[in-house]
């Protein structure tokens, strides 16, 4: 891949970083002391490549020690992340947390808080969430046919943009 002037992409980027940790004089994160009141999140991921979201069932979750607050789209006003190229359909915006639909396996659909990382991690493991699968594809070969499942039925497609008209 060619240099992109004023670019890190294909160019060799020195790392600075690693002398210190290879040395073991790194510093992490876990291993600074927590502050008072400090929160801890957990995700809820969704099991299924696509699908249809039909419930989630958090009430044990909440119920659970050290738990502050368990919570879905529907609960935050959040605004969908845009996509960041103009060509890309207005309608494949990414949503923070999933609301309808889930279009990829991991795809976050709750979050849950909680005084320690351990409260958090259980309770999310607690979170039921029902998905009625759809039918996904695997490539993104698979995902340009034109009767693949659509990732976006409204758009019609699940090519983002199309750089190559021969594809």
């Amino acid at each position: 891949m060619p240099d992109i002037a004023g670019s890190i992409i294909g160019a060799t980027v020195k790392r600075v970083e690693d002398p210190r940790f290879i040395q073991g004089r790194g510093r992490y994160v876990a291993n600074l002391p927590e502050p008072a009141g400090l929160l801890h999140v957990a995700f809820v991921r969704s099991p299924v490549p696509h699908g249809v979201i039909e419930s989630i069932d958090a009430d044990e979750a909440r119920q659970m020690p050290g738990v502050v607050g368990v919570f879905v789209a529907a609960d935050l006003d959040i605004p969908d992340i845009e996509p960041g190229l103009r060509m890309v359909a207005k309608e494949m915006a990414r949503p923070a947390l999933a609301r309808d639909r889930v279009r990829m396996a991991g795809e976050l659909v709750a979050v849950v808080v909680a005084e320690s990382e351990r409260q958090a991690v259980d309770a999310a493991d607690t979170v039921w969430v029902d998905i009625d699968p759809l039918d996904g594809v695997a490539s993104a070969i698979d995902a340009a046919a034109e009767h693949a499942p659509r990732l976006y039925p409204e758009v019609g497609t699940n090519i983002v943009w199309d750089n190559n008209p021969d594809f």
